[in-house]
């Protein structure tokens, strides 16, 4: 039986290639993180937990065929004291988390990967952004992608009719990010926009990629049940600059946030090249704007250019995604002022964008004609800015229907539902993905913003009653189709493009957008 290989101690930035060829003699083929997606040949790497640590699963990868391992010093000292230890496993050993690792190995094992990648990290507007830098670059002749919330889309050189892919994938882990990639390049993509969750980049997944260009959008409320404060939120977000973009990288910052100061400052300390946007943008500047009911009509500044341009996009908001989207583009091809050419396709490619599905979409129009939209909206700021989006194009009553996750965030409810009150004229609160949690004591912490008087009215079905409550989502979303008059607008928040709904440990299929559409051809007949 073969003996531990024990490793010394590595920094990250030890690990070389000779390391991977030395895996590879060993007969590994790939990596793993995950004992479920692990294949005979892979190199487990071990990421330990809050609670657990990776060397638990070592007894299942060498089951499925692991060539070897990597695990933490403190998961060894577990296995060893249980009398775990597996002799018949090549091991490397590590005093740091191996998530650490993850990336770099991932990058000196998977070596083809699409030459220009962009990252975008922020609160809201991360999938619109990396939507439409994918789609501006497949404009401009490169073949692109762009991987997300929304999943993996794909405009590649397969043909002259562009290629769109939908995927469960999210959030991947380092090595399944990597391996994505390759077959990204293998397939002809040169151009590659990723979402920078701020689980992400605290949980080390964008480690070993070299990114062209990365973007902050904006900063408000949302994961503290992660973060635990806003501090370390934001600071998690500023990985994405201080750790992960390389030098000289476009750093593309939203120049009309408060927080444009410090990530001015790290874009400085770390030699990235600086292009900001928006109303205070020093490269790209938006000079006008005026919003139509299914259109943006904006006057910009690039670079000297002055042009007046027609978004198919709905929200102020969206302007700045649009724009931050070229910005990234612009980084990622080191576009300069003098590209005069490829100035001018690009911001002529913003007058042909798609917004991703299930933001601030369309979905129909009752028999009263009035209209419902569908939006992933899920954070105070974001609520607050839909419905100031809606409201000038309401001429009835602005309607909110809406719930709140469970084992989130719980600060942010009650600030949601004051939000919603305060900015739509109805409000029906009703249920999101609960996961373990109580759907009533949900709602209820939704209605905290209320006075003592006013919840109980409400549970007595008093005053004020402009708010409802409504169990289970389709019943909800049912009734309140069936109050809209003409000239009202319904927003149903916070699911967005989701297809399914999580109670307790199960997920049943739902899509707002879908479950709306049945409903109004059920109310029409």
């Amino acid at each position: 039986m073969q003996d531990i290989n024990f490793f010394p101690q590595k920094l990250l930035a030890e690990f070389t290639i000779e390391d991977i060829n030395r895996l590879k003699e060993l007969g590994c083929s790939g990596l793993a993180l995950d004992t479920r997606s692990l294949e005979k040949g892979d190199f487990f790497i071990g990421v330990d937990g809050q609670e657990t640590t990776g060397a638990l699963f070592l007894e299942e990868a060498l089951l499925k065929g692991a060539c070897g391992a990597l695990i933490s010093q403190r998961g060894y000292e577990e296995i060893r004291s249980q009398n775990r230890i597996l002799k018949s496993l090549p091991l490397w050993i590590s005093n740091e988390n191996p998530s650490l690792f993850a990336g770099e190995m991932a990058a000196l094992f998977y070596t083809k990967i699409p030459k220009r990648l962009m990252a975008v990290t922020g609160t809201n507007g991360k999938t619109s952004t990396t939507f439409f830098a994918h789609q501006i670059m497949f404009k401009l002749g490169f073949p692109s992608a762009c991987l997300g919330t929304t999943g993996l889309w794909i405009m590649g050189p397969e043909g002259t009719i562009p290629v769109t892919e939908r995927s469960k994938l999210t959030s991947p882990d380092a090595v399944t990010l990597h391996k994505i990639l390759e077959k990204l390049y293998l397939r002809g993509i040169e151009s590659v926009a990723l979402e920078a969750s701020s689980h992400g980049l605290h949980q080390n997944r964008l480690k070993g990629l070299n990114f062209k260009a990365a973007a902050f959008t904006n900063f408000s409320q949302d994961h503290l049940d992660y973060h635990r404060t806003m501090e370390d939120y934001f600071e998690a977000k500023c990985l994405l600059f201080e750790e992960i973009l390389e030098t000289e990288g476009w750093a593309v910052l939203n120049a009309d946030i408060q927080e444009i100061g410090i990530l001015t400052k790290i874009a400085e300390r770390r030699c990235h090249r600086l292009f900001t946007y928006g109303i205070k943008g020093a490269d790209v500047r938006l000079l006008k704007y005026e919003p139509k009911l299914d259109r943006l009509e904006i006057t910009v500044n690039l670079w000297g250019i002055v042009k007046t341009l027609t978004l198919p996009l709905i929200g102020d908001y969206q302007v700045h995604n649009a724009l931050c989207a070229l910005g990234l583009v612009l980084g990622a091809l080191d576009a300069s002022p003098s590209d005069t050419v490829i100035l001018e396709r690009a911001l002529e490619a913003l007058e042909h964008l798609q917004a991703p599905p299930g933001r601030l979409e369309k979905v129909g129009e009752t028999k009263t004609k009035a209209r419902v939209y569908v939006d992933y909206a899920h954070t105070p700021d974001a609520y607050e800015r839909v419905l100031k989006t809606l409201r000038p194009f309401t001429k009835g009553n602005l309607w909110i229907l809406f719930g709140c996750g469970g084992d989130r965030d719980a600060q942010k409810r009650p600030l949601m539902g004051k939000i919603a009150h305060t900015h739509a004229d109805f409000v029906v609160i009703t249920d999101d993905n609960p996961r373990s949690e109580s759907l009533g004591e949900i709602r209820s912490q939704i209605l905290a913003f209320l006075s003592k008087e006013k919840k109980k009215c409400l549970e007595n079905r008093g005053v004020p009653e402009n708010i409802f409550v409504i169990e289970d989502r389709e019943k909800a979303i049912k009734w309140t189709l069936q109050q809209l008059k003409e000239g009202d607008v319904l927003l149903l928040a916070g699911k967005g493009h989701e297809t399914g709904q999580i109670i307790g440990n199960i997920t049943y299929p739902f899509n707002d957008k879908n479950v709306t559409l049945t409903l109004l051809k059920e109310l029409e007949a």
